[in-house]
C-alpha cells in the first residue's frame, strides 16, 4: 500500500493520484502537490475551515546556534526539520510553512479526518520524544478552530496557507510552553481529552485581556478513550429499533460475526451499546484507535486490560473457567503478554508468538461462552492490526453460544456499489440497507481479513456476493 504524502489515505499500489485529496502519490513533498495548489490557487478565494494547527519549535534555537557558522547552524537544526516534517505528514497533517527552525503544520486542510485534534496532538507529543533522541528540546501549541483556509499576496507572489485568531493563539501557546512542553487550547482538549493526561494551565497572553485556560499535555492516556457526542449525555437511541432487532434476533441463530459498517457519526457504538444492555449475555468489549493502530492486538490488548486489573486476576479467572494446570499454562502465559510484557513469551519466534497468542484468545473466549453465552464486541475495526483481524477471525465458530459483533466505517471515503450502501442511501435516508444474506463476514483460514488496509475491499466484497449476515446493518 502507498500512503498519501499531503493527507495520509492509503492507495492501491497502482494509483497514481490519492482518492481523498487529489495529490500525486510518490510526491516527496510535505505540501500540497503542484497541480492541486494550482487548481485551488485559481478556484478558491475564501473558505472557513475546521483544522488544528501546531506550531512547533526548537527550544532555545538562538542559545544553541549563535557561536555556529551557517553551515554548522543547519546541519544542527535541518534533522529535527525533518522529523517535524516526517511525523506531522504521517499523522495526516500539511505543513503549512517553515518558520526558521520550526513548522506551521495544519491538519484538516485540504483533507479531514473526524480526529484531526487527535492526530495532531499525538504528533506533538511524539516529536517532543524524538528530538529528545537527537539531544534537543521542542515547544509546541497546538489549536482548533475555525480558520480562513486560502490564498493569501499578490499575483508576485501567492501562497495558500491558513489564518485567523485560532492561528495567532496557537503561536501564542506555542510561545508559553516550557522545554519539551505540548501546551493545547481548551478547544482542542475538548476533542483530546479522553486520549491524553492532560494538566490545566492558565497563561497571559498578549492580546487577551484575561487569563487563558490552556493545557500541558503529559503523554498518551493508559487507556485512550475515544470522546463521542456531549460527554456525559446519553440519549434514548431513536430510528435504529429494526438494526437493534435484527442484532438480538442474531443472538439466538447459527451465526458467529456480525459487521456493524458504516460512515462516521451514524451511531453504529450507539447501537452496540443498546445491543450491550439488552443482549443478557456476558458482553466482553474491545477497540481499536489511531493511537494504537500499530500495536499488535491492540483490540484484544483493550480487551483485556479493560476485563482485568493485571496479570494476577487474569490467572484467577482462568482458575474459575475451568482450565486445567496443563492448559492454563499453555494459553495464560500468551494472554499476560497482552497485559504486561512477559519475557519468555517475547524471546519466542515472532510467527509462533503470533499464532500462539491467537490460539489462546480463541480459547480463552470460547471458554466464557462455555460458562455463559457472550458477546465480543470490537469496535473501530477499521484501525485495527493484521494480528487483531486474524484473532477476530480465528474466534468466528469458536463456539455455539458465542457471538462476535465487530463495527467500522469505510476509510478513505471509498463506498460499496449503489445497491449495497450501508449508510444513508439517496432519497432514503432514514431506512439504512442490511448488508445481505449468508456467511459472516470474516472467516477463517485462508478467505480471513490479513490485513486492516484491505478490510474495506472485503467488506465490499463479501456485501456484493452476499456473503455477509442479513442481521447485521449499518447504524
Amino acid at each position: 500500500m502507498v500512503a498519501c504524502g499531503t493527507c495520509g489515505t492509503e492507495a492501491g499500489p497502482e494509483s497514481r493520484f490519492c482518492s481523498q485529496c487529489g495529490a500525486k502519490l510518490g510526491d516527496a513533498s510535505p505540501g500540497i502537490e503542484p497541480g492541486l495548489r494550482d487548481t485551488v490557487l485559481s478556484t478558491l478565494r475564501a473558505e472557513h475551515r475546521l483544522c488544528t494547527v501546531v506550531f512547533a519549535d526548537l527550544t532555545a534555537s538562538v542559545r544553541r546556534t549563535k557561536d555556529l557558522d551557517a553551515e554548522d547552524a543547519t546541519a544542527l537544526v535541518n534533522p529535527l526539520l525533518e522529523t517535524m516534517v516526517e511525523l506531522m505528514v504521517r499523522h495526516g497533517g500539511r505543513i503549512d510553512r517553515f518558520l526558521g527552525d520550526g513548522v506551521l503544520a495544519v491538519f484538516g486542510v485540504p483533507a479531514a479526518h473526524e480526529d484531526d485534534p487527535i492526530r495532531a496532538v499525538k504528533a506533538g507529543v511524539e516529536l517532543r520524544e524524538r528530538a529528545a533522541e537527537l539531544g534537543l528540546d521542542v515547544t509546541v501549541g497546538v489549536n482548533t478552530g475555525r480558520v480562513y483556509f486560502g490564498p493569501v499576496g499578490s499575483s508576485l507572489h501567492e501562497e495558500l496557507t491558513v489564518m485567523g485568531p485560532v492561528v495567532n493563539l496557537a503561536a501564542r501557546f506555542q510561545g508559553a510552553a516550557g522545554v519539551g512542553e505540548v501546551i493545547v487550547g481548551s478547544s482542542t482538549m475538548e476533542h483530546v481529552h479522553a486520549a491524553f493526561d492532560l494538566t490545566p494551565r492558565t497563561l497571559d497572553i498578549k492580546g487577551f485581556d484575561e487569563q487563558v485556560e490552556a493545557f500541558s499535555v503529559e503523554r498518551l492516556a493508559s487507556d485512550p478513550d475515544k470522546v463521542r457526542g456531549v460527554d456525559g449525555l446519553v440519549s434514548n437511541l431513536v430510528g435504529r429499533g429494526a438494526e437493534l432487532d435484527a442484532l438480538l434476533g442474531a443472538l439466538d441463530d447459527a451465526l458467529h460475526t456480525i459487521a456493524v459498517v458504516g460512515e462516521a457519526g451514524l451511531g453504529k457504538s450507539r447501537l452496540s451499546r443498546e445491543l450491550s444492555e439488552r443482549a443478557r449475555r456476558t458482553w466482553i468489549e474491545g477497540r481499536c484507535g489511531p493511537l494504537t493502530h500499530d500495536v499488535p492486538f491492540s483490540g484484544f490488548v483493550d480487551m483485556l486490560t479493560r476485563r482485568f486489573a493485571g496479570p494476577d486476576e487474569l490467572d484467577r479467572h482462568l482458575d474459575e473457567l475451568g482450565f486445567s494446570r496443563p492448559e492454563r499454562s499453555e494459553i495464560a502465559p500468551f494472554l499476560r503478554h497482552l497485559i504486561a510484557a512477559d519475557t519468555e513469551v517475547t524471546a519466542t519466534e515472532a510467527s509462533l508468538r503470533r499464532r500462539l497468542t491467537i490460539d489462546a484468545l480463541a480459547r480463552w473466549l470460547a471458554a466464557e461462552a462455555t460458562r455463559h453465552p457472550a458477546v465480543v464486541f470490537v469496535d473501530d475495526i477499521q484501525w485495527a492490526d493484521p494480528p487483531t483481524i486474524e484473532a477476530i477471525a480465528a474466534i468466528d465458530g469458536a463456539s455455539s453460544r458465542l457471538l462476535t459483533v465487530v463495527a467500522s466505517r469505510r476509510r478513505g471515503g471509498a463506498r460499496p456499489s449503489a445497491p449495497h450502501r450501508l449508510g444513508a442511501p439517496s432519497g432514503d435516508r432514514d431506512r439504512p440497507r442490511p448488508l445481505g444474506r449468508g456467511q459472516p463476514l470474516l472467516r477463517r483460514g485462508a478467505d480471513s481479513v490479513p490485513d486492516p488496509a484491505r478490510h474495506d475491499r472485503a467488506v465490499r466484497g463479501s456485501v456484493a456476493a452476499g456473503r455477509a449476515t442479513d442481521r447485521a446493518r449499518a447504524a
